[in-house]
């Protein structure tokens, strides 16, 4: 047990010692991207796995902005596969439910939805957030990149995520795009080739 003043000074290292290990890992991340030095381990996956997973990890992360995740999967998607990499599919959930829940309201929901079409199968993130800017929608996906907010806590993180999220998504043959409405939230989209599909293309 340590004195209440120096716990208060213990918790503001700790916090600020993992955003130096976010920005470092982030920057190693985008350096192995850009060199083409990134590992992937592609296997067959079941999407609903990979989102039950995922969710489960970040929803301690959502709790600190008292935001709740919800998981909707269409009926002719719960067995739906496509050939990805785990961890990295991990990685970029990671960056779109931390951004859903740092940019919305306190108390909102995340909407995560999964579908599929013939050949496609289509990963949502929905958030209840501001919106983006037509200005800053020109520019989101470049490095470094931030929206300009009032919000202190806009200024988390190290403009690398959704850069990080682009790239690793089209490493794993997927394409990102996005809907958004000022002072309605965004929803983020990821596309992935259905497993099926992609074999008969070869």
């Amino acid at each position: 047990t340590v004195p209440q003043p120096l716990q208060h000074m213990l918790t503001i290292a700790q916090e600020n010692s993992h955003k130096l290990s976010q920005l470092i890992n982030d920057l190693l991340d985008i350096d192995k991207l850009v060199a083409g030095k990134m590992q992937f381990q592609f296997q067959r996956c079941q999407l609903l796995d990979l989102l039950q997973q995922t969710i489960l990890h970040n929803q301690p992360y959502a709790d600190k902005y008292q935001a709740s995740i919800e998981l909707l999967v269409s009926a002719n998607a719960a067995e739906v596969e496509a050939e990805l990499d785990p961890m990295r599919f991990h990685q970029v959930m990671a960056n779109l439910l931390s951004n859903a829940a740092k940019f919305a309201p306190l108390g909102s929901q995340i909407q995560v939805r999964l579908s599929q079409t013939k050949q496609e199968v289509l990963v949502a993130v929905q958030d209840q957030g501001p919106g983006i800017s037509a200005e800053f929608q020109q520019r989101m996906f470049e490095k470094f990149s931030q929206a300009d907010s009032a919000d202190a806590r806009s200024k988390e993180g190290t403009g690398l995520g959704l850069a990080i999220v682009k790239e690793l998504t089209e490493r794993m043959n997927g394409w990102i795009s996005f809907d958004t409405e000022l002072g309605k939230g965004t929803c983020f989209y990821l596309h992935f080739p259905v497993y099926q599909a992609r074999k008969l293309m070869h």
